[in-house]
């Protein structure tokens, strides 16, 4: 419905278009409670939320990954929660971020 396809548009905003307009969604999807990790354990979000992690630096980064790791039973119980968890594990990349996604049919 929905929520899918807004997972999708920003998932889509965090992919393309100029770097400070995705670093500045990328802080958007830091600041709104829960909306990272409701984007990590969805089908459209979940790149959505690796692509969130890898715009970000610094004290937000840690945020993010900390956000993410208080979820990590929640996350790991979620087809696409447990994609986002192995993404932090294995560090990010590009060819990492592919990888992922093409294995969660994304």
């Amino acid at each position: 419905g929905a929520e899918s396809n807004g997972c999708a548009v920003v998932s889509a905003a965090l992919s393309y278009g100029l770097d400070r307009d995705r670093y500045a969604l990328a802080q958007v999807v830091l600041r709104e409670h829960g909306l990272l990790c409701f984007l990590a354990n969805s089908r459209h979000g979940h790149t959505a939320a690796m692509r969130a992690l890898d715009l970000l630096t610094g004290d937000d980064q840690e945020v993010a990954r900390a956000r993410l790791r208080a979820q990590d039973a929640s996350l790991r119980h979620s087809r696409y929660g447990r994609i986002v968890v192995e993404y932090m594990e294995a560090g990010s990349s590009d060819q990492l971020f592919l990888s992922a996604a093409s294995r969660a049919g994304a």
